[in-house]
């Protein structure tokens, strides 16, 4: 299952490799067009696409609209009522992740070269999408600040994750990093710290069937000192590997530590 192998790679790193980072101006972000057309002779699930910039973006909703009333169901453990601080999030993408995209364009039989910008929008789709929950349940809101693009070494998602953070530190007033890569390892989407500020998503886990915005909220939710679940628990919760694919809830024993964490930023 995509989560239960989420805390088995813990190599030690001893030195950073040599990588290639590459000028990415956030304003030149900008979401590309694609035809919905296309879709018919794809292989590839709506589920699948959710993020794809101009395409699909996954019931991102950007903060003035987003709700403003908690559901009935939360209670704030402290007696508290504020609102946790924007999280504020600088989002690396890698050029495994920009051919990634490439394929896909070319599976969906559109001519037109996937951009670092389009990557960069993906990553971005990904994060409002993924996000959502969290400001529905915590009203905790994730923004990016800013955006890096690199051609990564070969390497374990958890080694991906130590490199980029070492190639990039977080600029000022930068809480957490979100990196986003085209590399992957079996029946692994994604890896994030335990507690900690940063986390990756591997854009392979649309081969398991895996929508993006559910392994972000996944591997975000461990910053917030959350466990995967056991393969052998069986609780419905987007921290077990038997539905991360299918839902967007988390059990409440995770709500409960989330709750508890929820001021772990700003």
């Amino acid at each position: 299952m995509l989560a239960t192998a989420l805390l088995c790679f813990s190599l030690l790193l001893s030195a950073l490799p040599v990588v290639s980072a590459v000028s990415l101006n956030e304003s030149e972000v900008e979401a590309s067009t694609l035809l919905e057309s296309n879709l018919t002779s794809s292989s590839l699930s709506l589920g699948q696409l959710a993020g794809l910039p101009g395409y699909i973006t996954a019931n991102e909703e950007p903060v003035d609209s987003k709700k403003t009333d908690y559901p009935i169901d939360y209670m704030p453990i402290d007696g508290g009522s504020a609102t946790p601080a924007p999280v504020h999030t600088l989002i690396i993408v890698d050029d495994k992740a920009k051919s990634f995209l490439q394929n896909i364009y070319n599976d969906l039989c559109i001519s037109a070269e996937a951009t670092w910008s389009d990557t960069a929008s993906w990553a971005y789709n990904i994060l409002e999408g993924g996000d959502d929950p969290f400001w529905n349940c915590f009203g905790i809101d994730y923004v990016c600040n800013e955006y890096r693009a690199w051609v990564s070494p070969s390497g374990t998602l958890k080694q991906l994750l130590d490199w980029a953070q070492q190639t990039f530190p977080k600029p000022a007033g930068v809480e957490v990093t979100f990196v986003f890569t085209g590399q992957g390892e079996p029946l692994v989407g994604g890896y994030g710290e335990r507690p900690g500020d940063a986390f990756i998503v591997s854009a392979c886990a649309m081969n398991y069937l895996c929508p993006l915005v559910n392994v972000w909220q996944h591997e975000a939710s461990h910053n917030y000192g959350v466990y995967d679940h056991s393969a052998l628990d069986f609780t419905v919760c987007i921290m077990s590997g038997w539905y991360i694919a299918v839902t967007r809830s988390w059990c409440s024993g995770c709500y409960t530590t989330i709750t508890q964490n929820r001021y772990h930023f700003g």
